[in-house]
């Protein structure tokens, strides 16, 4: 395991998508795309490609909480317990401590999900509860997380699974407990994983923590048929927006938030700002990025120019945010500030947008074109 999975236990917004959970602060926080949303936000699906995506996310979610003094419980599937703890060691966290402690449970599928040998939503349900309320009464908190490879081994355990997913949403609201699902997306045929989706309020993919824009409270979920998903281009949105705000909130001057793009002067200076990060990381900004999309989004070409001559200043590099790296990232960053514009009902082809900046950052002209529209009833 890389050494950047102790550096800091909320550091691609881990703590700041948490905090929408009403109980975990004085006020709510988060959109209101569907009612409960906020209250159900401690119910996370981490969607990750690698074992080290995975252990990136896993490991300060536990480590937080150990911290906090919370009973944290991990329920093992692909790893056996005793692989678990060695992972969790290399991790930085004090494994031995901690079980001693009674603040650290390791088990496995055996032990919760198929105690009856069978997978019964219903008797899961109340299994949960009884945990969530012994937890609670001795600890501040409660976090699990679980690997959720142990489904694909009957098909028919996949669906009473994804209506647990969809139940537990009632179930953790209000209480003290976050809940890290974890699928394997190598695994998972895609179906699934739109069904993980709608069944989450936030997730995380490619260490990133997102509020969830499709997620489907448990009375649309159950008994609805739902409109497909491309997960890659889901997972892309949400991550791109949180990312978005990740650089507003750590990086820069800026007090603004992706949600309140409105007008051209707004979307003109979060676009400075994220332009300002995609510098200190030296990524080649003076270049076209094609900004791909799907219904009711259109796709936009986006050229940006370097205007008058360039400080002789250079930036503090050891300050640029850590999730916009490279042009990729860079890349989904401008995608979602152009999707909240385009929200906003913003003209964004009509004209260009000026940045201008104090040394050591340039100044920039950005320029947005349309390449494809949607279709009006999309």
């Amino acid at each position: 395991m890389s050494p950047s999975h102790t550096e800091t236990p909320d550091r691609f917004g881990l703590e700041g998508a948490l905090e929408t959970n009403p109980h975990r602060r004085d006020e709510s926080g988060g959109g209101d795309h569907h009612d409960g949303e906020a209250e159900t936000a401690g119910h996370l699906a981490l969607i990750y490609d690698t074992r080290d995506e995975r252990l990136e996310t896993v490991v300060p979610f536990l480590q937080q909480g150990l911290e906090r003094g919370e009973r944290c419980l991990y329920v093992a599937d692909g790893d056996t317990p005793e692989e678990v703890r060695a992972l969790l060691r290399e991790g930085g966290i004090d494994v031995a401590a901690a079980l001693d402690a009674g603040t650290l449970v390791i088990c496995t599928e055996s032990d919760t999900y198929l105690q009856t040998g069978e997978f019964d939503p219903d008797e899961m349900i109340e299994r949960s509860g009884e945990i969530v309320e012994e937890a609670t009464a001795e600890y501040p908190g409660l976090r699990v997380t679980a690997e959720a490879t142990w489904v694909l081994d009957e098909w028919t355990r996949v669906g009473n699974f994804m209506e647990y997913e969809s139940r537990a949403n009632d179930l953790f609201r209000g209480e003290d407990c976050l809940v890290l699902c974890q699928y394997d997306r190598t695994r998972f045929p895609e179906s699934v994983l739109a069904d993980v989706i709608r069944t989450h309020p936030l997730v995380v993919s490619d260490g990133i923590v997102a509020r969830n824009e499709y997620y489907s409270p448990p009375t649309e979920f159950l008994g609805t048929t739902l409109p497909s998903l491309d997960v890659e281009r889901t997972l892309e949105e949400a991550t791109g927006h949180a990312r978005a705000q990740y650089v507003l909130d750590e990086s820069n001057p800026c007090d603004e938030t992706v949600d309140a793009i409105t007008d051209e002067e707004t979307f003109s200076r979060v676009l400075s700002a994220v332009l300002r990060a995609g510098y200190e990381n030296d990524i080649a900004l003076e270049r076209s990025y094609v900004c791909r999309n799907g219904p009711p989004y259109p796709d936009w070409d986006v050229t940006i120019h370097a205007v008058g001559k360039p400080p002789s200043e250079t930036p503090d590099t050891e300050t640029a945010p850590d999730t916009l790296t490279d042009e990729e990232t860079f890349r989904e960053t401008l995608n979602a500030i152009l999707r909240a514009g385009y929200e906003s009902d913003l003209d964004l082809a009509s004209d260009s947008f000026t940045c201008r900046n104090e040394p050591p950052y340039p100044d920039w002209d950005v320029t947005v074109h349309t390449v494809y529209d949607p279709p009006t009833d999309g």
